[in-house]
This record gives structure tokens, C-alpha cells and sequence, in this order.
């Protein structure tokens, strides 16, 4: 009798783990950054609204590759979820547009990396990811390299 009650608690326990992972997942069909590497800080309206003015000067964009896409969409599918929160953005800012799967239109998304943590800022659906992984933050690092390196 025991062991079929821990039989059972632990296929819930999987099976929670299982849903968890399939909530946290985030699909990504492309993702266009722009040219624009400005030092100054913003808050989350003007880093909003700076994208506007992207549009609008014609700042060269760039598609990041099939396997940077897929490196940032197992990035952000690993990192801790939060609502995000109107605040002061520090200076470094990558302005990027993220198409997600199955949705229509992209997102506005600003990426901070910072040494010990990198913050991907969906100000579309209001949503950060907080990347804490030293691996993945030294992953973020070389793709940024690699974005400035090709403007």
C-alpha cells in the first residue's frame, strides 16, 4: 500500500515538474536587433517609445542567426519569469524585436547584461526574464560581441 501512494506522488511530482517546464518554455520565431548601442539610460516608457524613434531614423537592423535564436530561446526559457516593473534602465541597452511562435505581431525587448546578471525586458507583454547562469550570461556576452562586431 505504501508503495503505491509513492508511486503515485512521485508521477504527480514528474508530472508537475513536466507542466512547470512547458509553462516556463518561451518560442521564438526570429529576433531583428538594432544599430543602436547608446550609453544613456531610460525608463520603461522611453525604452518603449525609443523604438518609435528607431523606426522612424531607419536604423540598420540585424537578424540574429537560426542558432543564436535558438541559444537566447533556451536562455530565456531557463531564466526566472517576473512581471516587469516601471523603473530606471541602466545605459547599454539592446533594443531588439522578438518574434514569438504563434503570435502575429513582435515584441519590444531591451536586453541589460550586466557582470553577474543579464535582464531581458519584454515591454510588449510586460514580462522579465532575469538570467542569473553564469554560462548563459557569458553565451549573452559573445552573441552582444557579435551584434556590435557586425555593425
Amino acid at each position: 500500500m505504501y508503495r503505491l501512494i509513492l508511486i503515485f506522488v512521485l508521477t504527480i511530482s514528474a508530472c508537475s515538474n513536466i507542466m512547470v517546464e512547458i509553462q516556463n518554455h518561451v518560442g521564438i520565431e526570429q529576433i531583428v536587433v538594432y544599430s543602436d548601442f547608446d550609453s544613456s539610460g531610460y525608463t520603461t516608457v522611453g525604452a518603449y517609445t525609443h523604438f518609435d524613434d528607431l523606426e522612424i531614423q531607419g536604423i540598420n537592423e540585424n537578424m540574429l542567426s537560426y542558432i543564436e535564436v535558438d541559444e537566447i530561446e533556451r536562455i530565456m526559457s531557463g531564466a526566472k519569469q517576473f512581471r516587469h516593473i516601471q523603473r530606471k534602465h541602466p545605459g547599454g541597452l539592446i533594443f531588439c524585436k522578438i518574434k514569438y511562435k504563434g503570435k502575429e505581431q513582435s515584441s519590444r525587448v531591451v536586453i541589460s547584461i550586466e557582470l553577474e546578471s543579464v535582464v531581458i525586458m519584454d515591454l510588449t507583454t510586460r514580462k522579465d526574464f532575469i538570467v542569473k547562469n553564469k554560462e548563459d550570461i557569458k553565451r549573452l556576452q559573445i552573441i552582444e560581441n557579435k551584434i556590435k562586431l557586425e555593425f
